[in-house]
């Protein structure tokens, strides 16, 4: 179990909640509740997860493989240069 100490919330100008918060091993968390869930990024021990509402009421956590995000971006900038 990872747990987190608030370090901000606040309201957003379209009404959501945003929190933002990290723990004692500098691991870091922003939440976004909205009407249709919680959204968010937890990154920990080095990891990137994201967390994301499904259509039926539940949520998924994912690990994000920042390795694959790297090479998409570096693609796209190559493709924006060949123009």
């Amino acid at each position: 179990m990872v747990s987190f100490t608030k370090q901000n919330a606040s309201i957003s100008t379209s009404g959501n909640t945003v929190w933002i918060g990290n723990n004692q091993n500098s691991d870091t968390v922003t939440l976004v509740q909205s009407p249709i869930g919680v959204t968010g990024t937890i990154r920990s021990d080095n990891t990137l997860f994201k967390i994301a509402p499904t259509q039926n009421g539940e949520h998924t956590i994912t690990e994000i493989d920042e390795k694959l995000i790297s090479l998409s971006m570096q693609l796209q900038q190559h493709q924006i240069s060949s123009y």
